[in-house]
């Protein structure tokens, strides 16, 4: 079975050590260094390929507002080959994700894709969601709606995929390869945020606005509520999920993710068109003004 080399992760692990991503990130732990100081004094050193990938794993994720520089990009190109041909699912899919997103060069699209067909056939749940992803978008040629909402379906329904639900919401929505329905995607918006709540119950920690999909969720709901689609209008409501919407986004932009600027800024906007149309309705009270002397009001 195919497995990590000594000898070739000291050989591609000691340049890391000596970038500034490596020196400058914020991480917690030594596993990388330890390791390469084991093994310069002893090749033979038996990691545990778990081991070895959760340390390169760990310097990923210790800066994603950057992208990989040229020694660590080796690094993980090696690993995650290994785990590509061990099987592991996960690993498989976040490899696509660094295609996906570029951070481990060039964003190639059909990289993503190949990887997340791998993962999503030894069933890992977060592949199937990126490949409907895939389709909606068209990133590897001509969008394919019908795919998508293959996918997604899956994603929500065998995988319980917040994100598959609310992007199925968007589907009904807009009319994408399903007959539009404003009230089923109204629905499928609610289920993806009781998914995402839901997760609270096994994670304690589990923070769903942070880097999660809550906000895009938050935000379409507030839609929903702002324009009455597929529910009653009800601006505070509106309000009150649009100022979810942004502090998840934010949250999201500084970890890296500067595809969500657009969907912070209209949060911000739609928050003071909302405000504009509820001060309309404000009661003003000419009557304190006339008797009460309240001059301010």
């Amino acid at each position: 079975m195919d497995a990590i080399d000594s000898r070739k992760f000291l050989e591609l692990a000691k340049p890391v050590m000596e970038t500034d991503y490596y020196e400058n990130a914020q991480w917690e732990g030594e596993e990388l260094s330890s390791m390469v100081e084991d093994l310069e004094e002893n090749l033979d050193e038996n990691y545990d390929d778990e081991d070895a990938i959760c340390a390169v794993e760990q310097l990923i994720t210790a800066d994603e507002t950057r992208p990989l520089p040229k020694a660590l990009r080796a690094l993980v190109e090696y690993v995650y080959d290994i785990a590509v041909k061990q099987g592991d699912a996960q690993r498989i899919n976040n490899y696509g994700a660094l295609y996906y997103d570029g951070r481990i060069g060039e964003q190639d699209f059909h990289k993503a894709a190949f990887y997340y067909e791998k993962a999503a056939e030894l069933g890992d749940s977060n592949a199937v969601v990126n490949l409907g992803y895939i389709y909606y978008y068209g990133r590897t040629g001509d969008v394919e709606y019908e795919k998508a909402y293959l996918w997604f379906s899956k994603g929500a329904v065998a995988y319980g995929s917040s994100i598959a639900s609310y992007k199925l919401g968007d589907m009904f929505k807009n009319g994408y390869y399903v007959k539009k329905d404003l009230k089923a995607a109204f629905n499928c918006y609610l289920r993806a945020e009781e998914l995402e709540k839901s997760y609270d119950e096994d994670e304690p920690d589990y923070e769903p606005s942070d880097g999660g999909p809550m906000p895009d969720v938050m935000f379409r709901l507030a839609e929903c509520y702002h324009k009455g689609i597929g529910t009653e209008t009800d601006l505070d409501k509106a309000l009150a999920y649009y100022q979810k919407a942004e502090q998840g986004f934010i949250d999201k932009v500084r970890k890296g993710n500067y595809l969500v600027k657009k969907m912070l800024k209209l949060s911000i906007d739609r928050q003071e068109e909302i405000r504009n149309e509820i001060a309309k309705d404000l009661p003003q009270m000419e009557w304190a003004k006339k008797n009460a002397g309240y001059k301010t009001i």
